[in-house]
């Protein structure tokens, strides 16, 4: 007889499973491109893979079905399949939408305030979609949008960011879809000072919500305030993982370790940015593993044996 899935909540600060404390630690993939979420097995320790959706209108939602997408010339696997494979591992899928149709930088999430978007309503309903399709299957969990909100960062605009958040989570609820929902601050993900202020009025009769922080050189290029920062958010009992982290992003390379250190010390869940490198020859800093599946420490502080090697560490 199959094992019964495991029930995931959300309980003050703490992520539960089966109702116990657990750390997840993960990284992000793109498999919606070649559809080979197997690839995780090369790298003992994932407990979780957050999905790029570059797609969210056209990104296939049913076993087998695939998009091809003209402009780019790519096809688009099942996001079902996907997180079917990841749960047959164990392995959490956080789908998170990055781009409303994949046509240009003007319908990404990155940076946008979604409430004044075009394609805000029919955002809306894709995402419940989202919420039917997976009903039922807890190793999914669902994302509102990637790193929104550019400059988002002062108090009059706290209303703002209460209002939409507060919206989209009742929006994929109506469907009484009931998994971890994840959302982020502002300020392309890594200011996390509205989580701070709105985030317990955002919980009040709301659950199963975590926030996602994202960290890199707002945190990275000062790392003395790094055990301040999650203290801060850790005395409010706030929900929080690091959805993204890695060494580079732009330019200049930063060393992960003060953040690896917190995450340590506090029990916090993380995902590096990102598995793998899409093609042969690309080398990036924040590559984990080279095409070729080893770790990738070229100029980035050693950052794919450092990630492998926390991954396997007990948490």
């Amino acid at each position: 007889m199959a094992a019964a899935p495991p029930v995931f909540r959300i309980n003050g600060s703490e992520i539960l499973r089966d109702g116990k404390p657990v750390v997840l630690r993960g990284v992000n993939t793109m498999h919606i491109f070649n559809g080979n979420p197997s690839d995780l097995r090369k790298w003992p320790g994932i407990d979780i893979a957050r999905e790029f959706v570059c797609n969210l209108k056209n990104a296939p939602l049913e076993p087998g079905a695939t998009y091809y997408d003209e402009s780019h010339k790519w096809t688009l696997h099942s996001l079902q399949a996907l997180a079917t494979s990841n749960s047959q591992r164990g392995i959490v899928t956080l789908f998170c939408p990055f781009n409303w149709d994949g046509s240009d930088a003007n319908t990404g999430f990155c940076g946008a305030t979604p409430s004044k978007t075009a394609y805000y309503a029919g955002y809306k309903r894709r995402m419940q979609d989202w919420a039917r399709q997976f009903k039922g299957q807890p190793y999914v969990w669902i994302e509102l949008w990637n790193e929104p909100y550019e400059q988002l960062r002062k108090t009059e605009d706290d209303a703002l960011w209460l209002s939409a958040t507060s919206e989209m989570v009742d929006n994929l609820r109506s469907t009484g879809w009931d998994g971890i929902i994840v959302l982020s601050g502002a300020a392309w993900g890594q200011d996390e000072t509205v989580i701070e202020r709105m985030g317990p009025q955002l919980l009040r009769g709301r659950q199963d919500i975590i926030f996602d922080i994202h960290v890199y050189e707002q945190w990275l290029a000062h790392p003395e305030t790094i055990p301040a920062r999650v203290a801060a958010l850790r005395a409010k009992r706030l929900p929080f993982l690091i959805g993204e982290f890695g060494p580079a992003n732009g330019k200049t390379c930063y060393d992960t370790k003060p953040l690896l250190d917190a995450a340590r010390a506090n029990h916090i869940s993380a995902l590096a940015w990102i598995y793998t490198a899409p093609n042969p020859g690309d080398h990036g800093g924040d590559f984990l593993l080279t095409h070729d599946y080893l770790p990738n420490d070229v100029s980035n502080f050693k950052w794919g044996s450092t990630f492998k090697a926390f991954l396997a560490e007990p948490h």
